[in-house]
């Protein structure tokens, strides 16, 4: 398809963008003069449009792909630096894999309420979170109810905000390296959830109840602390944890400090020694 700018006039392509009825363009949308979708809800609601092309887009604003379901999505993926808040917030149609490797911002709901969405990859991203106050109310879930996804790579996040993976039902495994505390929340009502791995030294604390509504949570493993985590009286409630159907992994060396500290006790029968499960840990 050419530039949709090179095959209409200015009138009727402002008629289709201003009206989201993209049956003036034929249902399909081209535009090699984008850096930037500048103007929040751009294709928000959009109908008629079954291809939408912007090959040099780096920043998706606010809102911008809300609600729209196009079958022939194609953007630079590898080039897009920040992600607003709902910006795709069902509105991948029937992507089912993402990997946004420049992405260093992330707005809050951006990815959430796409059933289609099976893996999502974001290497660069730290855990930067991008909010409107104006257009989104904060802690929606970044991934909320996808409930497709089943492969996510964050391998820099250091913090997450509360719903981040809400409602994802089909995540069973998740591995995060570098993540230094967990909000409440976080994998609430996550039903299909057996197994997290919070990899590292600096982890320092659980507020909330991030597993709430985890119900076949068989492991969650501290393999990386060197001190003993806070947690709250609410950490594993609703859980398979809580339930006595799970355990919790640490380092051998902290195996009795753990037992033994504030709100951890709860659980001194089921916590584990990592080194003695390697098939379960690693």
């Amino acid at each position: 398809m050419a530039n949709t700018r090179t095959l209409y006039t200015d009138d009727v392509i402002m008629k289709a963008l201003l009206s989201k009825n993209f049956s003036f363009v034929g249902g399909e949308y081209e535009d090699d003069s984008l850096t930037t979708l500048i103007r929040n809800f751009a294709f928000e609601g959009a109908t008629n449009l079954s291809r939408l092309n912007l090959p040099y887009l780096t920043v998706v604003s606010t809102c911008c792909l809300l609600n729209t379901s196009i079958a022939n999505l194609v953007l630079p993926w590898a080039s897009i630096t920040e992600v607003g808040p709902d910006s795709f917030r069902a509105g991948l149609g029937s992507k089912t894999s993402l990997t946004l490797s420049a992405c260093t911002s992330v707005g809050d709901g951006a990815f959430s309420y796409n059933a289609s969405l099976q893996s999502i990859s974001l290497p660069a991203w730290t855990g930067t979170i991008k909010t409107d106050s104006k257009y989104n109310t904060p802690a929606q879930g970044i991934f909320r109810s996808c409930t497709g996804l089943t492969s996510v790579n964050l391998p820099e996040v250091l913090t997450l905000p509360g719903n981040t993976f809400r409602g994802c039902t089909s995540l069973e495994t998740i591995t995060l390296p570098k993540i230094t505390a967990l909000a409440g929340n976080t994998f609430n009502q996550c039903t299909g959830l057996r197994k997290v791995r919070l990899q590292s030294a600096s982890f320092s604390s659980i507020t909330g109840g991030p597993f709430n509504g985890c119900t076949n949570l068989e492991a969650v493993i501290f393999s990386g602390i060197t001190e003993v985590p806070t947690i709250s009286t609410v950490a594993f409630n609703s859980s398979g944890i809580a339930s006595g159907n799970g355990y919790i992994y640490v380092p051998s060396a902290l195996v009795d400090a753990v037992k033994a500290a504030t709100n951890w006790s709860a659980y001194q029968d089921i916590i584990r020694a990592c080194e003695d499960y390697p098939s379960i840990v690693n």
